[in-house]
């Protein structure tokens, strides 16, 4: 990839996947971590990463937290 995607091009690409595969939490999943790494190398602003984030539903929120934020224990 030689340019950053634009949130239009995202939508483009999840929601058809999402429906492709019945909204299956694993699909799911697979597309929320990818959104978590383009807004973690500043490749989405934060407005951008929220708006698709939210369009996938709130599945493993905690999980996905994690990515940003740690896990239990990770700095101890």
């Amino acid at each position: 990839m030689s340019r950053k995607p634009t949130k239009e091009e995202l939508f483009g690409r999840i929601l058809p996947h999402v429906k492709h595969h019945n909204n299956s939490d694993a699909i799911v999943l697979l597309w929320k971590g990818y959104l978590a790494a383009l807004m973690e190398w500043g490749f989405l602003t934060a407005d951008d990463y929220h708006e698709l984030d939210d369009q996938l539903g709130e599945i493993e929120e905690k999980l996905r937290r994690e990515i940003f934020l740690g896990y239990p224990g990770q700095y101890e």
